[in-house]
């Protein structure tokens, strides 16, 4: 089965969320000031990526690359 990609930005917040999948247990680790890898508890597979402040940082992320995998 394909695993969908779901985003989730609270405005309030101004908070991005990418995630790979379902909901499972995980945990962030930071990779960047405000920027987080959000991992699986049970294989440390990165399955998501969050960005504090992301309207903010609009100018400054238009170079970042970020790689997720997809299995």
């Amino acid at each position: 089965m394909e695993e969908q990609l779901h985003i989730h930005y609270d405005k309030e917040g101004d908070f991005l969320e990418l995630q790979l999948g379902k909901p499972r247990p995980g945990y962030f680790k930071e990779i960047g000031e405000g920027i987080f890898e959000r991992r699986d508890e049970t294989t440390d597979h990165v399955v998501g990526i969050a960005i504090v402040g992301f309207v903010q940082r609009s100018d400054t992320l238009k170079d970042l690359n970020i790689s997720l995998p997809l299995a």
